[in-house]
């Protein structure tokens, strides 16, 4: 399975189990707008890596969007090439899908 189907197949998932939206279907960006207990979730899920090029092209993908949080929900165990720090910086929560409600 390619990482682009494995992260659809996630999202299609917490569709199924959270009221929501699709923001991009994009092969690497994507993006649903959950409802999580009364907030509104802009989870990002994503099988491959986080590259430098991915999380400025997310940042701006999401700009016009309101959430109350900000969600990367890591579909597969590849390593980020950004740091945990980056991500914490740019208000970006890091999920496996063991810890996703």
């Amino acid at each position: 399975m390619s990482w682009r189907s494995r992260a659809l197949e996630v999202a299609e998932e917490l569709l199924r189990r959270h009221r929501g939206f699709v923001v991009s279907r994009r092969d690497g960006f994507v993006v649903v707008k959950l409802e999580v207990g009364g907030e509104t979730w802009l989870v990002w899920v994503r099988s491959g890596p986080v590259t430098r090029r991915a999380l400025e092209l997310f940042e701006r993908m999401v700009r016009g969007h309101e959430y109350d949080r900000l969600v990367l929900l890591k579909a597969s165990d590849a390593a980020d090439h950004v740091s945990f720090r980056r991500l914490a910086e740019r208000g970006i929560e890091v999920m496996t899908l063991g810890e996703f409600p």
